[in-house]
C-alpha cells in the first residue's frame, strides 16, 4: 500500500502538486507583502496625525532625485521628523536639530549654519539639507559642508583653533591652511 506522499509524486499526480504549491507559494507570498505593508502603514501613522498631509509615492521619488537618498533613507527620515515635530508639517530648526537623533555630539551647535538652514523647516527643506550626507552626494557639496562645519567665522578658511575646539586635536595645522 502506498501512502498519499507516494502518490502526490506519481505521473498522473505530479503536475497538480507542483501547481498546488506554487499557488501556495504565491499566496503566502502576497500575503506576507500585504501585512508588511500594513504593519508599515502603522507604524507610519502612529507617527503621523491623520489630517496632516502625507507623502506620495511622487513626493517619495521627487525626494530621492533632488537629494540622493533611497526611499528607504527618506521613509525613515520622514518618520523621525514626524516623531520630533509630533506631526507638524514644519518646526524651528533649533529644535528639530536637537532633537534628531543624527546630530548628537560636540558639533550639534554649528550644524544649522553648516547646514544653511532656515529658523523654520519642514521635511523637504530637512531632506535636502541632509542630502550632504548621501554617499551619493557631490564631493564638492561634502567640502563645503565641512569647511563650513569646522570654520568659526564666516572667512572660509579653517584654522587651528577651530580643529582643536572642535575636539578633533589636530596640532600641525597652520592658521589659514584650508580654503574654500
Amino acid at each position: 500500500m502506498s501512502s498519499w506522499v507516494d502518490l502526490a509524486f506519481t505521473e498522473p499526480w505530479l503536475y497538480g502538486t507542483i501547481t498546488v504549491f506554487v499557488v501556495a507559494a504565491g499566496v503566502l507570498f502576497l500575503g506576507m507583502k500585504f501585512l508588511g505593508r500594513m504593519i508599515a502603514a502603522r507604524q507610519l501613522a502612529k507617527a503621523h496625525p491623520p489630517n496632516a498631509r502625507k507623502l506620495s509615492s511622487e513626493d517619495f521619488e521627487a525626494l530621492c532625485c533632488r537629494t540622493g537618498l533611497s526611499r528607504a533613507e527618506i521613509a525613515r527620515l520622514y518618520f523621525t521628523f514626524m516623531t520630533v515635530t509630533e506631526g507638524e508639517s514644519h518646526d524651528s530648526a533649533e529644535k528639530i536639530i536637537e532633537e534628531l537623533p543624527y546630530f548628537e555630539g560636540p558639533l550639534q551647535d554649528r550644524m544649522i549654519s553648516a547646514l544653511k538652514l532656515p529658523e523654520e523647516i519642514d521635511f523637504v527643506i530637512l531632506a535636502s539639507a541632509l542630502s550632504v550626507f548621501s554617499e551619493r552626494a557631490a564631493l564638492d557639496d561634502k567640502m563645503r559642508f565641512l569647511f563650513r562645519l569646522y570654520s568659526s567665522e564666516l572667512t572660509g578658511s579653517v584654522s587651528k583653533q577651530d580643529f582643536t575646539g572642535a575636539g578633533c586635536g589636530v596640532e600641525q595645522v597652520t592658521p589659514g591652511a584650508f580654503h574654500v
